[in-house]
């Protein structure tokens, strides 16, 4: 009776850790996750409204939350639960797209996306920080801009149409570094691929912008 008490205990302390560092990100992984959708209806690989930005954050809570579970008693190498994340909601993205695809879209998601599957060693090594996320978090209704923030959309159109023309390596490494904040290491292991291809990219990326901005 006793231990099955303390598993109770510990059980309860992990999901309130998970919901705290969902609760820290969310608004950053909306965002994401809601201009990754403009991007794939920009180029047609989804319908407008196909899939919303809310359906991809449940989708990787979920699938963050059970890595959280079944892998917290293994030894792991140091990765942020924030880049966890980010993996989660780009593996959402790509399964979601999918689906779609697979009854309408002209597009294949692989020709536009950074593989998200190459990020596997995020998901086998992994030690958890202070994490958040579940129903509770995640908005019933759509996510409701201000007056402000519908003036300041105009200008984030713009940038994001400039975004768009990037070859995906050079998009994906300069939203999540230069846009997001993510470490170049971090960034590197998301997109399977070295820190000086990030750097390399990202630079490119900067350069390329300047001349058509």
């Amino acid at each position: 009776m006793q231990r099955r008490m303390t598993r109770t205990r510990i059980s309860k302390q992990e999901k309130e850790r998970f919901r705290r560092l969902i609760e820290r990100h969310f608004d950053e992984l909306y965002e994401y996750a809601a201009r990754e959708l403009r991007y794939l209806e920009a180029l047609g690989a989804l319908a407008p409204g196909a899939v919303t930005p809310a359906e991809v954050i449940n989708e990787a809570v979920i699938a963050a939350w059970d890595m959280w579970r079944t892998r917290r008693g293994k030894q792991r190498a140091t990765v942020s639960g924030r880049t966890l994340l980010y993996s989660a909601v780009r593996r959402a993205l790509a399964t979601l797209a999918r689906q779609y695809q697979m009854t309408s879209g002209d597009i294949s998601i692989e020709d536009v996306l950074v593989d998200p599957e190459a990020d596997q060693q995020l998901w086998a090594y992994w030690e958890p920080d202070d994490v958040t996320t579940f129903e509770d978090i995640i908005p019933d209704e759509e996510h409701e801009s201000t007056e402000e923030e519908a003036l300041e959309e105009i200008e984030v159109e713009e940038a994001e149409a400039l975004l768009n023309q990037l070859p995906p390596l050079q998009r994906q490494a300069f939203i999540l570094h230069a846009i997001h904040g993510l470490p170049l290491e971090e960034t590197a292991r998301l997109l399977n691929t070295s820190i000086q291809a990030v750097q390399k990219a990202v630079q490119e990326a900067r350069q390329q912008l300047k001349q058509v901005g």
